[in-house]
């Protein structure tokens, strides 16, 4: 009787004890993936800078970038190696984290600065950062920022108008 019990108790304890642990979600885009498999899930990726006169959108997907500049639109093809260095940066970031990240400066509250902010879509999930100035992002985002502004200015420079 003692053996069956005990052969019972140790079935009972492998079965409880397995149920509880934990299991890794691989199918949460936010989850840390290579960044091969992340490029392929982005959907695409929205820069928003904005004041009471401008507007300024900025939308990267895999085959183009396009900018509006109150309600005037203009659009490039995405060269591969832009959209790799922007998806690398992506990866970098917890996405899930990136609605509470502070802003370092509050200038677009007064009109001082253009209040702006990133939007991720990533496998039909969306990914909103918080707002900052443009130009300051928090220390997290600024990489990605810094890709997506694209500070040699070829984005505004170089587009065709396709109003």
């Amino acid at each position: 009787m003692k053996i069956l019990t005990s052969v019972l108790l140790s079935f009972l304890t492998m079965i409880f004890t397995s149920c509880n642990l934990p299991k890794k979600n691989s199918a949460d885009p936010a989850s840390s993936v290579g960044t091969k498999n992340l490029a392929a899930k982005i959907e695409k990726i929205e820069l928003t800078e904005q004041s009471r006169g401008v507007n300024r959108l900025y939308t990267f997907t895999k085959k183009e970038k396009t900018t509006t500049l109150n309600g005037s639109s203009s659009t490039l093809a995405m060269p591969v190696s832009e959209w790799d260095k922007i998806c690398t940066e992506v990866n970098l970031l917890n996405l899930t984290t990136i609605e509470n990240l502070e802003s370092p400066t509050t200038g677009r509250f007064s009109d001082a600065a253009l209040s702006s902010d990133i939007v991720i879509y990533i496998d039909g999930k969306t990914y909103h950062s918080a707002s900052f100035d443009a130009g300051i992002p928090n220390e997290k985002l600024k990489a990605l920022y810094n890709a997506l502004k694209d500070p040699s200015g070829t984005i505004l420079q170089k587009s065709k108008n396709t109003k």
